[in-house]
């Protein structure tokens, strides 16, 4: 029930959950108190037209994302720590599991793994996501005995949580981590805390050195189409603001 309710108010209070609500609520304001209900729209379009321009999402998207940048050669460490994602179910009409846009994680680990970075990879996450991944791991190659199993969390922290029993009857000290350069820090944090010694491994990064390039030059036209608001945009600001949101909480619980 509790899960439920978070979940309700994530959405509500998510960007755009916010920006239906002041409208909303502007739509019942707009006779009786008129001036109020202008404000409710205009916070509610700046909510859109900041979040949702290409400049804010992408530099609040780097500001993230290029906190750790893969390594220039393989590392070496005694397992790689996988979260699992990336992958949709073998769901009719679907022929098998197939990969979505965060599955650059899942190909990773494998190259990693090849390049005899670690002799174990270790995916954590819910049962589904780790039922896929390893799927497409032993697809692509890696041994079944290679592999390590933890499906019974709900949350990156219990991601992190339950795989650390698993590291621990191992004596496993340190480890790649291998996971979205959106959620690397957050997720490193919680393996430090934890004790581990953590090499990070990101991929599936949304900004590129030369989207960045591209996006600083000069061009009146393409500033103007950068400064329309779109769907895309406000989806990868709210998906930041989450991380931030969530590595704040996790560091004050580190210090209380």
């Amino acid at each position: 029930m509790l899960s439920l309710i978070g979940s309700i108010l994530s959405q509500v209070f998510s960007p755009l959950g916010l920006t239906a609500l002041l409208l909303f609520i502007a739509l019942f304001l707009i006779h009786k108190h008129p001036k109020t209900a202008t404000w409710l729209v205009v916070i509610a379009l700046l909510i859109v037209g900041v979040l949702g321009n290409t400049y804010f999402s992408t530099f609040l998207a780097r500001s993230m994302e290029w906190r750790y940048l893969p390594a220039q050669q393989t590392p070496k460490a005694d397992a790689i720590v996988l979260m699992a994602g990336g992958t949709q179910p073998a769901q009719s009409p679907r022929v098998q599991v197939e990969l979505d846009g965060a599955a650059d994680r899942v190909l990773y680990a494998v190259r990693l793994f090849k390049e005899g970075a670690a002799p174990l990879i270790l995916v954590t996450g819910g049962f589904d996501a780790v039922r896929d991944t390893c799927t497409l791991l032993v697809q692509f190659g890696i041994p079944e005995e290679a592999l390590l199993r933890q499906n019974k969390s709900i949350s990156t922290a219990e991601d992190v949580r339950f795989a650390d029993v698993l590291l621990d009857e191992k004596d496993i000290k340190q480890v790649i981590l291998v996971t979205s350069a959106l959620r690397m820090d957050r997720t490193a944090f919680l393996f430090q805390q934890e004790g581990y010694e953590v090499i990070p491994a990101p991929t599936d990064f949304s900004v590129t050195v030369e989207r960045w390039n591209e996006l600083m030059r000069w061009e009146p036209k393409t500033i103007a189409m950068n400064l329309l608001p779109r769907a895309t945009n406000i989806s990868l600001s709210t998906a930041v603001l989450r991380e931030y949101l969530g590595l704040l909480l996790h560091r004050l619980s580190a210090v209380l």
